[in-house]
């Protein structure tokens, strides 16, 4: 209980009203181009950017597994999504949505970008403390504004193996996949994926890493059926291959720390040896 007043007395600088939130050009566009995600598995929040009709959100909340995917837009407004593409090292994937009325997803991608959609940050360097907003549907509540601010630019995180982008805001259930807004740049700064509840705070995939993703997915996008399948399958050996590495970097480490363990122990043996025939030879010498 204490933890949770610390965290949420960090935050009470930031308070908004819901007047100025629908007066703020900037959170209203960002709202708009927010979508509600339902999958058979649970809830989560995606997002239209430019240059994509494509919707943006984690790979864990629609994946290769999401057979069923239901998209809420601002309005309530109902469409229906398709799995097309998930990264295979960040928690990131691409859902193609359709309208309900259509018969076929081919060639069907309905455009729900509003204005353009979201604008991409450079990079996701930023300073501690820049402000920084999200659209999310915690607890399944559609399209809520939070806000807060960067508290580590970038953190690696031993257990996603990769950099992220750490901030002050609330994040829960339902917020997993939507944008992390920095609210001076107006771009996107990185892709909420986790957080420690106990503390309101959040990490994202940074920007970086999801335009390695789109122009990953750009260069898949451009294949033949055939070759989709072989460019998967490389992927997928690619995967294997970092992951094998990594397990025998760590192993070797291990190996040698323990031979080193070893080494000094026999070394100690000798030189206690050294010490006690050393004694001997004295004593007989003596007498």
């Amino acid at each position: 209980m204490k933890k949770t007043l610390i965290a949420l007395s960090l935050l009470l600088p930031f308070a908004i009203s819901a007047n100025e939130i629908e007066k703020d050009n900037q959170i209203q566009h960002a709202t708009k181009n927010t979508a509600y995600i339902q999958t058979a598995k649970g809830a989560g929040t995606g997002f239209f950017i430019e240059d994509t009709k494509l919707m943006i959100t984690n790979r864990h909340v629609a994946n290769a597994g999401s057979f069923f995917i239901v998209i809420l837009d601002h309005n309530g407004n109902k469409f229906y999504g398709r799995h097309v593409f998930t990264s295979l090292d960040y928690d990131l994937s691409l859902i193609e949505v359709y309208n309900k009325d259509t018969d076929t997803l081919k060639n069907n991608n309905t455009d729900m970008r509003v204005n353009g959609g979201l604008t991409l940050c450079d990079h996701s360097n930023a300073n501690v403390n820049d402000e920084i907003f999200g659209i999310g549907s915690p607890k399944e509540q559609r399209h809520v504004f939070r806000k807060g601010y960067i508290n580590s630019v970038k953190s690696y995180s031993r257990q996603h193996d990769h950099d992220v982008v750490q901030y002050q805001e609330y994040t829960g259930r339902g917020t997993s996949g939507g944008a992390i807004i920095h609210k001076e740049k107006d771009c996107v700064i990185g892709v909420n994926f986790a957080g420690l509840l106990e503390y309101d705070m959040g990490i994202a995939v940074p920007v970086e890493y999801l335009k390695e993703f789109l122009s990953q997915y750009n260069e898949w996008n451009q294949l033949s059926k055939r070759e989709k399948a072989i460019f998967d399958l490389n992927r997928m050996i690619e995967k294997e291959r970092k992951e094998y590495d990594k397990f025998m970097k760590k192993f070797q480490a291990e190996q040698n720390k323990r031979l080193k363990i070893i080494n000094d122990k026999e070394k100690k043996k000798s030189e206690h040896i050294e010490i006690l025939l050393k004694e001997q030879k004295e004593k007989e010498s003596n007498e």
